[in-house]
């Protein structure tokens, strides 16, 4: 919801009226309560969206029953692309707001030191040569680990002391 381009668009229901999906208006129908000018309670009631993901995820994910955010989070996400895009290879407005690339790059060596070795050739001599092969993964959601947290803090808590492995 605070993805202003994915919020603008489903603000405006005429972006999506021919979708046939349950899950795409409901999740429209929330983002209009949330963002609603008059809504004075500060506070709406998800119960209908919650229905559609349970319906669309095949009970997968269900109301009163915990699972995992980031699971929940990749499944909405690659959910709502599927039924808003254009055609098979089109693109959503799910991919323009999150589709991301990696870049990969890979040193490649174009003769291995054990092939050298087998030919009996000295490899100190030899200039090495040495190829890059790049490549370029798309993602919507990217997992990274964390360092661990810091085992002390300060008396005010709020400055970190690193932590110190030997």
């Amino acid at each position: 919801m605070r993805v202003t381009p994915l919020r603008n668009f489903f603000l405006i229901p005429e972006n999506y009226q021919h979708n046939r999906s349950p899950l795409v208006h409901r999740f429209g129908e929330l983002t209009r309560k949330i963002w609603h000018a008059r809504n004075f309670k500060g506070q709406v009631s998800p119960h209908e969206f919650l229905q559609a993901v349970m319906k669309a995820s095949k009970k997968r994910f269900r109301i009163g029953a915990q699972s995992d955010p980031v699971e929940f989070m990749s499944w909405l996400l690659n959910t709502l692309h599927t039924e808003l895009r254009s055609s098979k290879k089109g693109s959503s407005i799910i991919h323009r707001c999150f589709q991301g690339e990696l870049e990969v790059v890979k040193e490649m060596h174009n003769r291995s030191i054990a092939e050298k070795r087998e030919n009996g050739e000295d490899g100190e001599h030899e200039s090495h040569n040495i190829g890059m092969e790049t490549s370029r993964m798309p993602f919507i959601m990217l997992g990274l680990d964390l360092p661990p947290p810091p085992l002390f803090t300060d008396v005010m808590e709020k400055n970190i002391i690193p932590q110190v492995l030997f």
